[in-house]
């Protein structure tokens, strides 16, 4: 019971995080997967990917937020949740479409509204399409309203291709990560305002880099398969012969007088 027993009010000891006597696992929240994806699918766009350099792909994607973000977790004592203000009236969902390469986010475009098919057409057509380059592959989703024929016909105008993941995939696409990352940035800077948000959502997208981006790709399994480096092997230090002076110290200075010559040394 919360409250119950010499811990005073506060929450149920299997809220709390590290090892508890008597117990041999400890409560966990599920990792949810969604039972219609299909394994085969899953296991033939790997096979598809296989071998291809992770710079040509341009995965693409929508994100949403709005005016009331604010940090999840914070700092309590044991036992004491912790408590943080925001507002109630979070205003209209507002809609990131953006996307992601090897050297990070490419151009973006924030909505006032959902996406829909005449919207990502026009994100395409003026503002992905221009940046790609020939034998590049973009990624998207199976969300209706990125089965377009428009989108398609301005990609392979520029001689890339336009790939679908298998539905109910979102680990097989590093953007996905990324989102993440920037929605950690705007829960940090909560902003309150439009032009607020709208200036800390680019600040975020700013904030990923190369190094991020390489992490998050070949997470999802892009590229080749990551080694773990191999430590060095610690050399054990030679063994010291034991003096036969032991009560000796360990250097001797020999103090001599300038003006003695030394010609009689041997």
């Amino acid at each position: 019971m919360v409250g119950a027993g010499e811990r005073g009010a506060g929450q149920p000891r299997d809220d709390e995080s590290g090892d508890h006597a008597g117990l041999r696992v400890d409560p966990e929240k599920k990792s949810r997967r969604a039972s219609e994806r299909s394994e085969a699918r899953r296991a033939a766009w790997r096979e598809r990917i296989r071998g291809i350099d992770p710079a040509r792909f341009v995965w693409v994607d929508e994100t949403g937020s709005d005016l009331g973000l604010t940090r999840t977790h914070s700092r309590a004592p044991r036992g004491h949740r912790a408590y943080g203000d925001g507002p109630g009236r979070r205003g209209r969902n507002r809609t990131l479409i953006t996307a992601l390469t090897v050297e990070g986010f490419g151009p973006g475009l924030l909505l006032d509204e959902a996406i829909d098919r005449a919207t990502f057409d026009g994100y395409v057509v003026h503002r992905l399409a221009p940046t790609l380059e020939p034998d590049q592959v973009v990624v998207v989703d199976n969300l209706k309203v990125h089965y377009s024929d428009r989108a398609r016909a301005a990609i392979e105008a520029r001689g890339a291709q336009l790939w679908y993941l298998p539905a109910y995939s979102p680990d097989l696409t590093p953007i996905e990560e990324a989102f993440s990352k920037v929605k950690a940035a705007l829960r940090s800077r909560a902003p309150r305002t439009v032009e607020a948000h709208s200036a800390a959502v680019w600040a975020a997208l700013r904030t990923i880099t190369p190094h991020d981006a390489a992490g998050w790709i070949a997470h999802a399994g892009y590229g080749p398969p990551r080694r773990r480096p191999t430590r060095p092997r610690r050399r054990r230090p030679a063994p010291v012969a034991p003096s036969r002076f032991p009560d000796a110290p360990p250097v001797i200075t020999l103090r001599v007088p300038s003006p003695i010559l030394f010609d009689h040394l041997w």
